[in-house]
């Protein structure tokens, strides 16, 4: 995935999210980014948590993690992007944000829909 603003993320997401949905269900196996086995200890395997990264974790990777919660929680752009901040101060909207905005008007995520608090 290519850190810049022509790079199109949204024709991407449908592949991630549902590798993502597949482990946090727990009934895929963890993959490394080379595509090796990266399943890990039992114990991590029963957390069924994902691992959304990129080389500096400011953009490609918060900008999967945003998409992710605006699919699956309808939050809006700006709503997923201050979560993440909080969490992450460095991230960054530089790369994908309009990119984004745009996939919250395909989810036809109002921007004064009620937010559910997390």
């Amino acid at each position: 995935m290519s850190d810049t603003a022509t790079f199109n993320l949204l024709n991407r997401l449908d592949e991630t999210f549902t590798y993502i949905d597949t482990v946090l269900k727990g009934t895929g196996k963890s993959i490394g980014h080379n595509g090796e086995n990266a399943t890990g200890s039992a114990e991590t395997q029963s957390q069924n948590n994902v691992l959304v990264h990129c080389q500096v974790g400011m953009s490609r990777s918060a900008a999967v993690v945003m998409a992710y919660l605006m699919k699956k929680k309808g939050w809006t752009f700006e709503y997923s992007y201050k979560f993440l901040k909080e969490k992450r101060s460095m991230v960054t909207e530089k790369s994908f944000g309009e990119q984004l905005r745009e996939y919250q008007d395909i989810l036809g995520i109002e921007t004064e829909t009620h937010r559910v608090q997390y």
